[in-house]
């Protein structure tokens, strides 16, 4: 049950969501590449419900099929692709962190996310995205008390969670590990601690670079294209 359930809606579903973010962040270099541009237009299948192709979904679904190919030619062409991908992120992420947190200190920023830690600001009612579901659960606002508290607190852990999904990929390689008792746990360990701190030093970068509303409403979630433009185009500049 769980091979099935990973084959076709945990590593595809993975899989989709990086081609999809990769699309929308390529639409930072090349605007053309939205996800209002259509190739096929919505086609509605019901009040809420439309099927579509924009031309960042295509872009998503070409990478998704040129990475597959280009796996198939063998591990070594596959090894190194992975290597270059993974550093060229990796050396990203540390820039974006060192530019954030020591260049691109916004001051009025930092004082505005931090000295409000704890307020609520700019909070939307959380309600099903099922109509049907909406008899049997509560719409939720930030003054539903613990339950709110509880049900945002699951919604944020959306994309830290997602960022460390692969923590366990590396046990499908476990027969071919000369050492797989110490280097698939070490592995596993080391992994996890290095996108936990690159994904909480990143998010430390945003609030330092940008006031809270800004990161909330980022154009097309992209909170790095957000925190570098205010960096690069600092205010009074």
């Amino acid at each position: 049950m769980y091979g099935w359930t990973l084959f076709l809606v945990i590593q595809t579903g993975t899989i989709a969501a990086v081609a999809v973010g990769f699309a929308r962040y390529l639409g930072v270099l090349f605007p053309s590449i939205s996800p209002t541009t259509w190739i096929i237009h919505p086609i509605a299948l019901g009040s809420k419900l439309a099927v579509s192709l924009s031309i960042q979904q295509f872009v998503g679904i070409v990478m998704v099929v040129l990475i597959t190919f280009l796996n198939t030619l063998g591990v070594r062409l596959g090894k190194l692709i992975q290597n270059i991908f993974t550093s060229a992120k990796t050396l990203s992420l540390l820039g974006l962190i060192l530019i954030g947190v020591f260049v691109g200190r916004n001051h009025a920023a930092i004082a505005d996310n931090f000295s409000n830690f704890w307020t609520v600001r700019g909070a939307v009612p959380i309600e099903p995205g099922a109509s049907f579901f909406r008899g049997w659960l509560p719409t939720l606002t930030a003054a539903s008390g613990f339950m709110g508290l509880v049900v945002a607190f699951g919604v944020s852990q959306v994309g830290s969670l997602f960022s460390a999904d692969a923590w366990n990929n590396i046990g499908f390689t476990a027969a071919e590990v000369k050492n797989p008792k110490r280097d698939v746990a070490l592995s596993m360990a080391l992994g996890t601690i290095i996108v936990i701190t690159l994904y909480c030093l990143a998010n430390l970068a945003y609030l330092f670079a940008l006031p809270l509303a800004q990161i909330q409403n980022a154009p097309d979630d992209r909170v790095a294209t957000a925190a570098l433009n205010a960096i690069s185009d600092p205010p009074g500049h």
